[in-house]
């Protein structure tokens, strides 16, 4: 509790010529949870942005437009899941430099940065994204409100108004699965986060690098794995 309110003076002293030394003072702030929620909410992300990246992605760019899309699409399909704790996204937020249209649920992507190996990326393209750097989508908001709440998975094709709804899931789990966060609140999606994250540590693809002819030679030497 060194510093108190109103002004506070900081004196150095030095003895020899001080010429050679840098001095600096950081500033570091804890931001609570809904702190990071209301100032990402006034950060949209416009429905019209949303609606030109799926255009570009599926190859309707606008001759006028120099940004780079690296790959095009004759359809795009998009998950209204969150893909940390696989539900509905309620707060649908992505980074703001995000190139796809994918989201994730705000409130769940904070619980994932708050647990012991806290990361701060994208979970679709593995950019980073602190909390200075997420956007609200209004865009897939729209979807979320406009779409029937057991629509899970959606398909653009040609442009952005052209949808057909891909994957549905069950009513009657939709709705345990809402009734169960509204009684245990975070502490339900943080379970979920753990064993995702357990099942995909356990998941790890072996890709073996030696073909079964050259198998019978290498019985001496350590075989190569790329995990």
């Amino acid at each position: 509790n060194v510093l108190q309110e109103g002004t506070n003076v900081l004196r150095i002293y030095q003895d020899d010529c001080a010429c050679s030394f840098n001095f600096c003072i950081r500033l570091y702030v804890r931001e609570s949870e809904n702190y990071i929620v209301e100032k990402v909410r006034k950060t949209p992300l416009s429905i019209q942005k949303g609606k030109e990246t799926i255009d570009k992605l599926l190859g309707k760019k606008d001759e006028s437009d120099d940004d780079e899309i690296a790959i095009e699409q004759k359809t795009l399909r998009v998950s209204l899941k969150c893909p940390i704790t696989l539900t509905r996204i309620k707060i649908p937020a992505k980074g703001i430099k995000c190139k796809h249209i994918d989201c994730f649920d705000l409130h769940d992507y904070l619980l994932l940065n708050k647990m012991e190996r806290p990361m701060w990326t994208c979970p679709h393209c593995n950019d980073v994204v602190t909390s200075e750097q997420l956007g609200y989508d209004l865009f897939f908001e729209g979807l979320l409100k406009t779409l029937p709440k057991n629509v899970s998975e959606i398909e653009f094709k040609d442009n952005h108004s052209t949808i057909t709804v891909t994957k549905e899931d069950d009513l009657d789990d939709d709705n345990s699965n809402s009734n169960s966060e509204d009684e245990d609140g975070p502490m339900d999606n943080k379970a979920i986060i753990r064993s995702n994250i357990q099942k995909a540590e356990q998941n790890v693809d072996v890709i073996d690098l030696i073909s079964d002819d050259e198998e019978q030679d290498t019985n001496t030497h350590k075989r190569l794995r790329l995990v």
